[in-house]
């Protein structure tokens, strides 16, 4: 009995050894993940190698404004419902299919469940997927940082 003990008490540890190797790499890996999400820097080197103010029709002030409500979002804050002003009127940053990409995000920074549906109104997945939905159900318009990128 005690030789059968001493034996599970070994699997037990190797597999506690195992879960835990496997698990440093993880924790590595997502640490950076989060410490690049909430680099304002990083955002800011990549609006400028990728010309995103011009491509999106923003000012530096208005990346800035956008990208620190992202981030404050991502750590619980509030809805983003930044309203840029355009030459042609004012308009939400993000249409509903990016809101729930961005909620999608926060999830999973945050570790939580998914939820079971996206903003007031529409059904989880209801802009992704092999189905696509025509631009009249709120899905197709593509807010002004996703224009220029093929995205519609």
């Amino acid at each position: 009995m005690a030789e059968l003990m001493n034996a599970a008490s070994r699997a037990l540890a190797a597999l506690a050894m195992a879960a835990f190797v496997a698990a440093v790499p993880l924790v590595i890996v997502l640490s950076v993940v989060r410490l690049l999400v909430f680099d304002p820097d990083y955002y800011r080197r990549g609006y400028e190698r990728h010309g995103v103010a011009a491509t999106a029709g923003m000012t530096r002030a208005q990346l800035d404004e956008a990208t620190a409500q992202v981030q404050a979002y991502f750590r619980g804050g509030p809805t983003v419902s930044l309203v840029v002003r355009k030459e042609w009127g004012r308009e939400l940053l993000f249409n509903q299919r990016e809101q729930q990409h961005l909620a999608d995000v926060r999830d999973l920074l945050t570790l939580a469940p998914p939820r079971a549906a996206g903003p007031p109104g529409v059904p989880r997945g209801h802009c992704g997927g092999a189905a696509r939905r025509p631009p009249s159900a709120g899905c197709g318009d593509a807010g002004p940082l996703a224009r220029g990128r093929g995205r519609a």
